[in-house]
């Protein structure tokens, strides 16, 4: 009577029983799975010798004690030192640090512009200065006047036409003689 193998459930045929090709081609076609797998599995074992940059096998202790101070995603970046290839070069910083620092502009200080010194320097034209008109002047500050005046400058009837006129007399509407380009004012 045949029974079975406790692993792989080969069927051992028994001593009596005449030998079965069928049996055996199904207790190789087991095997051939099983090493299949075996072999599989042996492929993603590390070998037993240390591991190199070309060949995967077993962690030196020195390469495990070195891997657990790498911090994850880290990189083997060294920041420049020297002048010329650093993000920022020195000539950069000088002029940088020379610029004028967010203090407000004093009369005595550079600064910064402050928002009401800008709205006043808005207000002021181009060009203009801070004069203040004299109170009291000589006649020769004063341009474009003539020369001289005509000689009937000073009389009012004769230099265009017109007279003003102040008496008491009073006038009657439509019985008082009237004088062109004359003005009349009456009071009491």
């Amino acid at each position: 009577m045949a029974t079975q193998t406790p692993k792989y459930k080969l069927i051992k045929q028994g001593q009596e029983e005449y030998y079965n090709v069928d049996i055996l081609n199904e207790n190789m076609d087991i095997i051939d799975v099983a090493l299949q797998e075996h072999d599989l599995q042996l492929a993603q074992k590390a070998d037993k010798t240390a591991a190199t940059a070309s060949k995967g096998g077993l962690m030196s202790a020195d390469d495990k004690s070195k891997l657990d101070t790498v911090e994850q995603n880290a990189n083997n970046y060294v920041h420049p030192s020297d002048t010329n290839t650093r993000h920022v070069t020195d000539a950069e910083k000088v002029a940088w640090n020379g610029k004028a620092s967010t203090a407000t502009a004093t009369t005595s200080a550079n600064g910064l512009m402050s928002g009401a010194d800008k709205a006043k320097l808005d207000g002021i034209a181009a060009n203009a200065n801070n004069y203040t008109h004299p109170a009291t002047h000589p006649a020769s500050m004063i341009t474009g006047l003539p020369a001289s005046l005509p000689a009937n400058g000073g009389n009012a009837d004769t230099v265009d036409g017109y007279h003003f006129t102040v008496s008491t007399t009073d006038l009657a509407a439509g019985s008082s003689p009237l004088t062109n380009n004359m003005f009349y004012c009456v009071y009491q």
